[in-house]
């Protein structure tokens, strides 16, 4: 069983294309994937101006780490003045760390929010929407679909089983921002180039999993936003978010996959299919 939106790695392997290609029903058109391409150069740029330039990102994730691990144990000894007098020299490099980590932090703030306000910025944004009404329209994308986190996956054959792979060492799996649609009896997942096409009788099984760790988030409110409390998300300093998921199971002519879906996105997504509770195992 392989992830519907899995990449196999294998040596030897078509890289670069979905496990589910067989269930790809439309595509953009040649055209459309040029300006979004375009467009993504773009985004990365903007991306870039708003961020530390790599050297002080590592200083500062530096800088987090030279104070933050000496205060926790610092506070774990109980006395800060029997700590200061038997190693002085932690506290200064500790107080020293988290002057320079909150004056990049500060700075870093100053660069988001100048990019977030240059006029550059705005038309971004513009086309933007632009290109995703195109994108709804040529992919027949309905207006009721819903915003579906799946999690795409890499992985490696070895003696016939699927064996997963870290996307870079911090990020066990990726987030894809899809779109969900049920029509004429099959579930519809979108991206902003292919639609893929499943039978709803071909889902099978809904399956908690242990906490994952992937990268990316999309949604319009903050993971640590009171809708999302319950599911008890959590990120790291590197970026990388943490939380449970469901499997959703696919049986079909085409072979056995699955779906990854995080928990805070499942009751809607089993709403949306009418999979219902006694499907669980």
């Amino acid at each position: 069983m392989k992830n519907l939106f899995g990449t196999d790695i294998t040596d030897g392997a078509e890289n670069g294309k979905p496990v589910g290609e067989s269930f790809i029903v439309r595509r953009t058109d040649a055209g459309q994937d040029a300006e979004i391409e375009a467009y993504c150069e773009q985004f990365a740029e903007a991306e870039r101006k708003s961020s530390l330039p790599a050297p002080l990102g590592l200083l500062k994730a530096v800088c987090l780490f030279g104070w933050a691990i000496p205060l926790c144990g610092m506070i774990s000894a109980g006395s800060f003045a029997e700590g200061y007098r038997r190693v002085p020299w932690l506290f200064w490099i500790c107080g020293i760390c988290f002057i320079i980590w909150i004056a990049l932090w500060i700075y870093e703030k100053k660069l988001q929010k100048q990019t977030a306000d240059a006029p550059e910025t705005k038309a971004l944004n513009e086309r933007a929407e632009a290109l995703l009404r195109n994108v709804r329209e040529q992919l027949g994308i309905p207006d009721s679909a819903m915003d579906l986190d799946v999690l795409g996956e890499r992985f490696v054959m070895k003696n016939g089983v699927p064996k997963h792979k870290s996307f870079d060492g911090f990020n066990e799996y990726l987030n894809l921002d899809l779109y969900a649609f049920v029509q004429d009896g099959s579930l519809f997942l979108a991206s902003t180039d292919a639609v893929w096409e499943i039978p709803c009788s071909a889902l099978r099984g809904v399956h908690r999993t242990k906490r994952m760790s992937f990268a990316g988030w999309h949604k319009a409110e903050p993971y640590n936003a009171r809708s999302y409390k319950k599911y008890k998300i959590t990120v790291n300093q590197f970026g990388t978010f943490f939380a449970h998921c469901v499997q959703i199971e696919i049986a079909d002519a085409r072979g056995d996959f699955y779906l990854l879906i995080p928990e805070y996105d499942a009751e809607a997504f089993i709403e949306l299919t009418g999979l219902h509770p006694d499907t669980e195992q």
